[in-house]
């Protein structure tokens, strides 16, 4: 579902809102995505051609004071918003998808600490991102 805003008599289609899928060739999900009333991305699962998860986003801070459309067309600033990421690899080893790594993603850099793990699960490395 797209959102919408009408002005008089004319509807203007804006943004992705609700949840969108979408798929490969085959039929399997590429990606699963959330968006709120603004057309913010709230969650995004990315999968593989193979159905295993690849990466899952989910929005942890909006920073914004937005309450209505008026408002969201009258901003001149972006919408910041800061997202908890998890990334998943296939572990050759173990044969199954494991947690690679986490952090959090604002204005699409890294921030924080990231921490990557081993297949077997074990902390390998932790950079921290406040520092580059």
């Amino acid at each position: 579902m797209l959102g919408y805003i009408t002005i008089g008599l004319s509807t203007i289609i804006l943004k992705k809102t609700g949840l969108w899928l979408e798929y490969y060739k085959t039929g399997t999900t590429k990606i699963k995505s959330h968006y709120d009333k603004f057309g913010n991305l709230l969650q995004k699962s990315i999968y593989t051609l193979q159905g295993h998860i690849s990466s899952h986003l989910t929005a942890v801070l909006i920073d914004s004071e937005l309450t209505n459309y008026t408002t969201y067309f009258i901003r001149n600033e972006e919408v910041l918003i800061t997202f908890s990421v998890n990334n998943y690899m296939f572990g050759l080893d173990i044969g199954k998808v494991y947690l690679r790594e986490k952090g959090l993603l604002k204005g699409g850099k890294r921030i924080g600490i990231w921490s990557l793990y081993t297949q077997r699960g074990r902390l390998e490395k932790a950079i921290n991102y406040n520092n580059k």
